[in-house]
């Protein structure tokens, strides 16, 4: 059952501090409401792993969306809501420097929160929970799923954030098994 969620978002409240820390929470501490989140796996204790979503920032000098103020911009990857009229939130990052193309959010469902730019967590797998609590979430539905293609270039990413000098600490210990 899990693994037909793969690649699917639900909503979420991820409890990983390096979530909070990399996206320059204002508290340093982890989410208190609900977001979307990417099941980007099943993990090799048969768990299930989630990344989170994060929104950018307005800066009313530019008028234009980016990164919070103090952010790690290689940890996230720039979300484009194709045809969504969303402009893509600017990158910095040095090592995701591309964005990641998205369903357009327009068909959001009454009661969700309204979409503005963001960025998907990338520098690793995320973080485990049990699959018995992801089968309580709710899908969120308006945004499509990603391929299996997408999600291997995700991974990809994961491992060469993992590698470079921009990687979480602590790191994470989850492992994901193969997708199929």
């Amino acid at each position: 059952m899990a693994d037909k969620l793969i690649g699917k978002f639900v909503m979420a409240k991820p409890t990983r501090q390096a979530f909070a820390i990399s996206s320059a929470s204002w508290t340093g501490r982890p989410a208190s409401k609900e977001r979307p989140c990417l099941v980007t796996g099943v993990t090799k204790a048969g768990e299930v792993a989630i990344a989170p979503v994060c929104g950018a920032h307005y800066d009313s000098k530019t008028k234009d969306w980016i990164a919070r103020p103090g952010m790690d911009s290689n940890h996230w990857i720039a979300v484009d809501f194709k045809g969504s009229g969303l402009s893509a939130p600017k990158v910095e990052s040095t090592i995701a420097k591309s964005t990641l193309k998205m369903t357009d959010p327009t068909k959001l469902q009454k009661g969700l929160s309204k979409f503005k730019p963001c960025y998907l967590w990338v520098a690793d797998a995320g973080e485990e929970i049990k699959v018995s609590t992801l089968l309580t979430l709710k899908e969120h539905k308006a945004i499509d799923p990603l391929s299996t293609q997408t999600l291997e270039a995700i991974r990809d990413l994961n491992g060469t954030i993992s590698k470079s000098s921009s990687r979480v600490l602590p790191p994470s210990t989850v492992v994901l098994e193969p997708l199929k």
